[in-house]
């Protein structure tokens, strides 16, 4: 899978803006340009390793969670970036996607079975 660059810059700015940081404040903590920072965040301009890594670190996010479109998780990953994603909501939102997905499990269950049925057709 390629690195989508227009997801990671999507992700980056949405990172930024859970921190209430500016395109100027984020560049100025990892050393670049407010430009800069808008070609990364439009997919316009890749940036190197250690500038990835910088921002990680001023973002407080991790590299699975920049990268989520481009990179198969395993369970594990999955896992952290959902707890992520939990963090950030109240109680009544929790609540809400704990509900949604024991809604979506339920369908499961009887998508496999019609996918049996169509299979022995």
């Amino acid at each position: 899978m390629a690195l989508n660059r227009s997801a990671l810059g999507k992700r980056i700015q949405i990172q930024r803006k859970r921190k209430d940081m500016s395109q100027t404040d984020l560049a100025d903590i990892i050393g670049k340009t407010t430009p800069f920072m808008s070609y990364i965040e439009n997919g316009t301009k890749s940036l190197s390793l250690d500038t990835f890594v910088d921002m990680v670190n001023a973002l407080e996010t991790t590299p699975n969670e920049l990268l989520r479109e481009s990179v198969d998780l395993n369970k594990e990953d999955i896992a952290i970036s959902l707890a992520d994603e939990l963090g950030e909501c109240t109680e009544a939102e929790k609540q809400l996607l704990v509900e949604v997905v024991q809604a979506v499990r339920a369908i499961f269950p009887q998508q496999k079975e019609k996918e049996k049925k169509s299979f022995f057709r």
